[in-house]
């Protein structure tokens, strides 16, 4: 028997890319922060709580489950906001108190349109251990003091040769989860995570000309 997959409500990201001014981009980005937690409060945990019960009153998708996973499953669904939903069989949780900052070109923007990662150009990416495509992010936002040659470097490293420092022109803004591993401590604190699946990107900003 089939049945619905959940329909997740989507996002409604900040275009700040008209912002120059440091102290303005900050606070503006604080309040799609802060738009992105009643978001959550409002729309996504009721619509998680309802798809939950849905699926605990149909086994067609958990047939292969032990009791005990399912029961972690729906409950972590259920009480923390996710970036998916059970039915793949682990729960992306999204980390509320952290906020992270993928910095890109123009071209990789689309992914807030989208709410889709896999917009980020390619040049930004590098192929994972098991062969995905993975993107790297710091928690240094575009107004505070960021050295795009450390984080050029720090793609290179990673088989991103195409990067240097003045590719970088945007900022996607976007939550951390707990499917992001930390690869670098210094000289910038970075993490990745896969490109894969729909993603919520909460502003856009620009990273140039900043005053």
């Amino acid at each position: 028997m089939s049945f619905p997959q959940f329909d997740r409500p989507s996002f409604a990201f900040s275009d700040l890319t008209h912002i120059n001014n440091c102290q303005a981009l900050r606070t503006l980005t604080i309040q799609a922060v802060e738009t992105y937690d009643n978001f959550i409060e409002h729309q996504l945990m009721p619509a998680q709580q309802y798809y939950a019960a849905f699926l605990d009153g149909n086994e067609t998708w958990h047939e292969w489950l032990e009791i005990n996973e399912l029961n972690t499953l729906l409950a972590q669904f259920r009480e923390q906001p996710c970036m998916n939903d059970p039915t793949k069989f682990i729960n992306e949780i999204i980390q509320q108190d952290m906020t992270l900052y993928v910095y890109v070109n123009d071209r990789s923007t689309r992914a807030a349109a989208t709410q889709d990662l896999n917009y980020i150009d390619d040049k930004f990416c590098f192929t994972g251990q098991h062969g995905e495509k993975r993107l790297l992010a710091t928690d240094v936002p575009p107004w505070e003091m960021l050295s795009f040659s450390d984080l050029a470097a720090a793609h290179r490293s990673l088989g991103c040769d195409e990067v240097h420092f003045n590719s970088f022109r945007r900022c996607l803004v976007i939550p951390k989860t707990d499917f992001f591993w930390q690869v670098q401590e210094a000289p910038l604190r970075l993490w990745s995570r896969r490109t894969a699946g729909k993603f919520d990107v909460l502003a856009v900003t620009d990273v140039r000309g900043m005053n």
